[in-house]
């Protein structure tokens, strides 16, 4: 079954998605599993362009297998837009990631409400390649709409520890008085 992790509410606050800016929000994960889509609510009001997003961890490093499929955006879209991961990468249980989005076009918004401190941050780099450690040089105390869908991981099935065989020692049978007086020759 399908579970998310991130803000999959539209926010009530437009927020201006400056070109060649990769922009991240934090957020917590649930359980471990592997990562099918990430989805960002985004409104164009220009020209068609192109859009990606990537995970990064805590410590802001990009996450094996973690960057989208690009795609372009064209004029007049105001909605949730999914995109989906060309190898999945993995999330642990619980732990803090950084959900990023880029946009190379220069007429977009995202939604925006009132966050935790220093949960959206932001870094302008010309729109490329994701780099392998964001720098940002500052964060903003705000939530985006954006989420992870993923897979869950059961954890391992719980086996059966087998009970270790006990040995027990032979007995000692100890001769009766009659054994004893017959094998000794007494009476």
């Amino acid at each position: 079954m399908a579970e998310t992790f991130g803000q999959t509410t539209k926010l009530p606050l437009p927020s201006d998605l400056q070109p060649n800016f990769i922009w991240g929000c934090k957020f917590t994960s649930g359980s471990a599993g592997d990562l099918a889509s990430m989805t960002v609510y985004l409104k164009n009001m220009g020209s068609p362009a192109n859009v990606k997003l990537a995970m990064y961890d805590s410590s802001l490093n990009k996450l094996a297998n973690s960057e989208t499929e690009e795609k372009n955006i064209p004029t007049v879209t105001d909605a949730w837009v999914t995109f989906n991961f060309p190898t999945s990468p993995s999330v642990a249980a619980s732990t803090i990631y950084w959900l990023c989005w880029w946009v190379a076009g220069d007429a977009f918004t995202g939604r925006k409400g009132v966050g935790a401190t220093d949960q959206v941050l932001y870094q302008y780099l010309t729109y490329n390649g994701w780099p392998a450690t964001i720098s940002p040089p500052g964060y903003t105390d705000e939530e985006s709409s954006i989420y992870a869908t993923y897979e869950e991981v059961p954890p391992p099935k719980k086996t059966l520890v087998q009970a270790a065989l006990i040995s027990i020692p032979p007995l000692i049978v100890l001769p009766t008085l009659r054994e004893i007086l017959r094998l000794t020759g007494g009476c």
